[in-house]
């Protein structure tokens, strides 16, 4: 008379195990369509002809994601919907109305690694716009499988175009599956990163070239529900630049702070 419980709660237990042993790994990127708001606040100290200048400059921006399968891959589409800045910089800021509209195609891994990709402005031509530059690397990457406690690599180069320089980006990311947490209910597993980068560009302003070097330090703590949905980032990062206009002999040091904290909207 007890048999029939008894298998029912032995089925119970071996669903329950096997729910457990599927959610002990980190899994992939899952088809998906939010909205995020993306906020970044970048402190700025340089010394020109003796006179130190310190400004800060306020990004927000609202984002609509979708993710999709297709063929065995990934489809991901990323809208900028809409761009404020705000900055008290004494050479002014980019106008921002230029981010609206612009958009990422791409096809990537189910680790949200980049196979290939394309970017438009709202017309639908291909665009270098600087907003549209961070849009590429959005999806923190993943390491399927990966137990608490594992790290992986992953490194990314960018071409940036800031004003009427064109610069360089190298990085390498270390991440680290720090354990699981709870966000908002959703149960989810915190991944720690910490990214070191080369910076190295050009330009020229009012007929004068110069040449831009530096460093960056960046570390970060990303959160992914266990369905495989970015939830949030937030990260923190310093770095020391030094421009150079070898015509008028001068060099100009900068340090930079920036933060930029990353929300998923209901």
């Amino acid at each position: 008379m007890f048999a029939r419980p008894v298998t029912r709660a032995l089925a119970a237990i071996t669903i329950l195990a096997a729910s457990a042993s599927a959610q002990s790994t980190l899994g992939a990127y899952s088809p998906v369509a939010a909205k995020y708001r993306i906020t970044s606040v970048q402190s700025t100290s340089q010394i020109m002809m003796g006179q130190t200048q310190e400004f800060q400059t306020t990004t927000t921006q609202l984002i609509s994601l979708a993710v999709a399968k297709a063929a065995g891959a990934l489809t991901l589409t990323i809208t900028i919907d809409s761009a404020t800045i705000s900055s008290n910089a004494p050479a002014g800021i980019p106008d921002a109305s230029e981010a609206i509209g612009l958009k990422f195609l791409g096809t990537i891994a189910p680790n949200g690694k980049v196979a290939s990709s394309q970017m438009t402005d709202k017309s639908g031509a291909p665009t270098t716009s600087q907003f549209a530059t961070s849009l590429r690397s959005f999806l923190p990457r993943l390491r399927v499988g990966a137990a608490m406690g594992d790290s992986w690599l992953d490194s990314t180069t960018a071409l940036i175009n800031q004003g009427p320089a064109t610069i360089t980006s190298q990085s390498v990311i270390t991440y680290t599956l720090a354990g699981d947490t709870v966000l908002a209910g959703t149960r989810a597993w915190k991944i720690t990163a910490a990214a070191v980068t080369s910076l190295n560009g050009s330009g020229n302003q009012q007929g004068a070239d110069y040449t831009i070097k530096g460093t960056a330090k960046t570390t970060a703590t990303v959160v992914v529900s266990v369905d495989g949905v970015l939830l949030s980032q937030s990260s923190e990062g310093d770095s020391n630049l030094s421009v150079n206009v070898e015509a008028a002999g001068m060099t100009i040091p900068i340090v930079q702070h920036a933060t930029v904290k990353v929300e998923k909207l209901p």
